[in-house]
């Protein structure tokens, strides 16, 4: 499912890049654009080629390129609820991965450690951000991506457990961001210089 839903995600990246930075981060990302629109317009072409070159067999069946596009279709279908095995309401993810559990031996198992951790680097991200600029906007960056994300996934019908994993990867990071304001700070060091540059 990997494939169908990672417009979810460059979706939820193009929207942390434009409101990150608030108001300016949107004239910036539109300036951007209008300048280096060329090597965006390559970039796509490439990643296209390259795709359908992959996805063919090396344009050896070329009608596994239309097979690759039709595998969108089948996601908005499901989407929509079409699929009733899948069908679940807005909140499984949370009671599926948050909630407390039983396990064998007596013990219960649970990520809401990691949701709570996560909420607390969300709120570290906008109301205590780190100092210096360009991590102040990785973090907001970060917490906006994480919650797009989210919404997205519990808003669609079609729910399995594997697909929505793909969205905790952010919800780790804010996780360590908020864990890091509890680490003593530690002056930056250059890196070393490779062995032959030092030769």
């Amino acid at each position: 499912a990997t494939k169908e839903t990672f417009v979810i995600h460059v979706a939820a990246l193009a929207i942390a890049a434009t409101f990150a930075g608030g108001p300016g981060g949107v004239r910036q990302l539109a300036g951007f654009a209008r300048a280096n629109w060329k090597f965006l317009a390559a970039a796509a072409g490439i990643g296209f080629f390259l795709s359908a070159a992959l996805l063919s067999h090396g344009f050896q069946r070329p009608v596994a390129i239309l097979d690759g596009m039709r595998t969108y279709l089948l996601y908005l279908h499901r989407a929509e609820g079409s699929d009733a095995g899948h069908a679940q309401p807005w909140h499984y993810y949370f009671s599926t991965l948050f909630s407390l559990r039983p396990a064998a031996g007596g013990f219960w198992y649970s990520e809401l450690g990691l949701l709570l951790v996560g909420i607390a680097g969300m709120i570290r991200a906008f109301w205590f951000p780190p100092e210096d600029p360009r991590q102040r906007l990785f973090a907001r960056a970060l917490a906006i991506y994480t919650l797009v994300c989210f919404t997205a996934y519990s808003a669609i019908p079609y729910k399995t457990p594997w697909s929505f994993l793909a969205a905790t990867h952010g919800l780790i990071l804010l996780a360590g961001l908020a864990l890091a304001a509890f680490l003593p700070a530690r002056p930056s060091r250059p890196l070393p210089k490779p062995a032959l540059a030092r030769a």
